[in-house]
């Protein structure tokens, strides 16, 4: 079924169809994305707590916003690296938004 160009259903891959049940992630880069986000959450809280004992309104505002960011960006580079953890048998290429290119 397609819409607007988008596969909600495909076929299986050539062969057994079994081809993605072997994809594995190397245990050392989940570890190294699970340290980011753990060390994101502690400075998210850490900030949190610098926050609450802030007397002035603005400085509240600039830890806040701070600790949105520390806390984006880690979950962010978290995901990032975990992707870098996955591995296929297959080869997965990165396309631009022009045109479906690969770039």
């Amino acid at each position: 079924m397609g819409w607007l160009g988008l596969r909600f259903a495909a076929e299986p891959p050539a062969g057994d169809g079994f081809l993605l049940l072997t994809c594995t992630h190397n245990t050392w880069l989940i570890l190294v994305a699970y340290l980011v986000a753990s060390d994101a959450g502690y400075c998210a809280f850490d900030m949190a707590e610098r926050i609450a004992g802030s007397r002035r309104r603005e400085t509240r505002w600039r830890w806040c916003w701070l600790s949105a960011c520390c806390l984006g960006g880690g979950v962010w580079a978290m995901h990032f690296i975990a992707m870098l953890a996955f591995e296929a048998p297959i080869k997965i290429r990165f396309f631009a938004e022009s045109g479906g290119r690969a770039s």
